[in-house]
């Protein structure tokens, strides 16, 4: 959510009216969940430019809520673009996002056990971009991550000939935003073309 933080501010920074929906996890017994993705973007809480939506998952598999692709095209017709759509953590059956959004972006960080070798097939499969966040923690171990991916992606090529890019970040230091960024803009061109 720190990084759904910086690009909101990124787009923000063009004139883009943002929406976000944020899903998170919730409780088996109850049903409920603590929407507390948006606590970390809090600086946007008063922008009328930008809309902020938490949903909690209510046991729905996939990563989304089940709301969530009929909200994501409400925002897209009340003119917001871009929709970002932060969804529940990750695993190989949370990739329903893919189907509903123009660029998958997969975040991994290092040393959180995130490796290609335990890293699950399917969310490798779907990633338009690959980000490595919290490089302020460990660089070192956030390059190798990096040198995995970019040896996974030579591995296997995609159906449409896309390679999707590495990027390191930092959310704590603000580093590789613009990059983020720019790398969305030449997704959506190559798919465009």
């Amino acid at each position: 959510s720190s990084l759904t933080n910086l690009l909101i501010a990124a787009y923000r920074s063009t004139g883009a009216k943002v929406g976000v929906l944020a899903v998170d996890p919730s409780s088996i017994l109850t049903g409920g969940a603590l929407l507390g993705d948006r606590i970390r973007m809090h600086e946007h809480y008063v922008d009328p430019g930008v809309f902020i939506r938490s949903m909690s998952a209510r046991g729905h598999l996939g990563g989304l809520a089940i709301a969530t692709p009929i909200a994501s095209e409400l925002l897209a017709i009340a003119g917001y673009a871009p929709v970002i759509v932060e969804t529940v953590g990750v695993g190989q059956s949370e990739v329903e996002v893919m189907n509903h959004v123009d660029t998958t972006i997969v975040v991994l960080a290092p040393g959180a056990g995130d490796d290609i070798q335990s890293a699950k097939a399917g969310i490798l499969e779907v990633a338009d971009i690959f980000i490595i966040n919290k490089i302020d923690r460990d660089l070192v171990g956030a390059e190798k991550l990096r040198q995995e991916l970019i040896r996974s992606q030579e591995l296997s090529m995609r159906h449409d000939g896309w390679r999707a890019p590495v990027i390191m970040t930092s959310a704590l230091d603000r580093i590789g935003i613009t990059e983020v960024v720019a790398a969305i803009k030449k997704h959506q061109e190559f798919k465009s073309a």
